[in-house]
């Protein structure tokens, strides 16, 4: 069941709560909000979460190698979050830009990689990408993991009780309150993200030899 931040605020406050020699009024709303936040934003780079992925369909400007969408850079973080760019027509994705590769010896329309824009350009907040060469043209499709801004009204999608378990931990060890609450908290949070990932192994993908559905191998889920 998705609920509210503000909801999962009351409920990690109980939990630190009912341990022995904790007051409820030392933890404010603020303080178990900001758990929550590390908590959720942990567990976001954990794993591509099909709730919080979308496929962009973007065109490139053929000038200065970025997308011409103003918006892509604002829904989008940073390079983490891109999981596979595609030029239009094609099937294998760009490679992102290898160090030791100079780009401007690229040429042509047919872009070829990508990398991050550096901060400083006036673009990086609203494109966020540059591709290679600067002169590629087309349309290109991107795999990207949204990342929303947590506050009391945010909705959370991924599982409740793992992003509490996992900021009542947070609390309690960084208080020194109870190690073994801590510890308890600790096993919850870490035996409840095993058993999502263990449900997403058992979902099909295509097989990509005979072209049926297959069942995942748990460890092409397990990223720590």
């Amino acid at each position: 069941m998705t609920q509210t931040f503000l909801t999962l605020t009351e409920r990690v406050i109980h939990a630190v709560g009912e341990v022995p020699g904790t007051s409820v009024q030392t933890y404010s709303e603020p303080r178990v909000m900001e758990a929550l936040t590390q908590v959720f934003d942990v567990v976001m780079r954990k794993y591509w979460w099909p709730q919080y992925m979308r496929w962009f369909e973007l065109t490139l400007d053929g000038t200065l190698g970025i997308v011409t969408d103003t918006s892509f850079g604002t829904s989008v973080v940073d390079l983490r979050d891109i999981k596979a760019v595609i030029p239009t027509g094609q099937e294998k994705g760009l490679p992102i830009l290898p160090d030791q590769r100079n780009p401007f010896n690229l040429s042509g329309t047919t872009p070829r990689y990508y990398e991050s824009l550096d901060t400083a350009s006036s673009y990086y907040a609203s494109r966020l990408l540059q591709f290679w060469p600067k002169t590629a043209t087309g349309g290109v499709k991107i795999h990207a993991r949204l990342k929303p801004t947590v506050a009391n009204s945010l909705v959370n999608y991924l599982d409740d009780n793992l992003i509490v378990f996992g900021a009542t931990w947070v609390i309690l060890e960084a208080e020194d309150i109870n190690p073994n609450a801590a510890k308890l908290a600790e096993r919850m949070f870490n035996e409840t993200f095993v058993d999502i990932m263990k449900q997403y192994a058992d979902q099909p993908i295509e097989n990509p030899i005979t072209g049926y559905p297959t069942e995942r191998y748990l460890s092409e889920w397990m990223v720590y």
